[in-house]
């Protein structure tokens, strides 16, 4: 019998911290991807483990004409994504629930983003303004940082510039909602075994 409450009660607490200790590892888009030299706004689809993430822009490596250096490191490719002079948004769709977005930018002199946040109905969750940097529009910098929640996931992200041809996106970072662990399994494996044991003893 205490062999048995033991057993129950390790499933127990498996099954209330498999919440807690599973996480899904973070996607990085970095945008190191073949560019789309002519110019023009372009679909883009890029496959992960939990779903695909859909973009429109251009990946390219300049802005307003200017040559912007690459914000990702290591890659000879020197590509992001930026807004087009056929199209001043750029929409990111997640076919996946996302608790959390990080992003670098850089924004033209003169212009400026707003950055919006929806769930999977459409509601706008959160907001922000990005501005050009102050001493040197060129710099990359992290000012995208959205969160959600299990019970509100982000599932998609809009960034809208005053301008066409006036911002970039690069190494952006998405956090997928944790789902139960596989932990919680093999709690329930262990009860299982231990209510088996007792039924053959009696």
């Amino acid at each position: 019998m205490k062999k048995f409450l033991f057993i129950l009660i390790s499933a127990i607490v498996v099954l209330s911290i498999a919440h807690v200790n599973d996480t899904h590892a973070s996607i990085l888009l970095d945008f190191e991807m073949p560019r789309d030299n002519a110019p023009g706004d372009y679909p883009h689809s890029v496959p992960t483990p939990y779903g695909s993430v859909d973009f429109n822009g251009r990946i390219y490596n300049r802005i307003s004409s200017k040559k912007v250096p690459d914000h990702t490191l290591g890659t000879n490719k020197g590509s992001f994504v930026k807004n087009t002079t056929a199209n001043k948004v750029l929409t990111f769709v997640f076919s996946f629930d996302v608790l959390s977005i990080e992003a670098w930018t850089v924004v033209y002199t003169g212009a400026s983003v707003t950055a919006k946040v929806y769930d999977a109905s459409d509601t706008e969750m959160a907001s922000m303004i990005i501005n050009p940097n102050s001493s040197n529009w060129k710099t990359w910098e992290q000012n995208i940082d959205f969160k959600g929640t299990k019970d509100q996931p982000i599932r998609k992200l809009v960034l809208t510039g005053t301008k066409k041809n006036t911002f970039g996106v690069d190494d952006m970072k998405v956090s997928p909602v944790p789902e139960p662990a596989s932990l919680a399994l093999l709690g329930l494996g262990l009860l299982g075994a231990g209510l088996s044991r007792r039924k053959k003893k009696l």
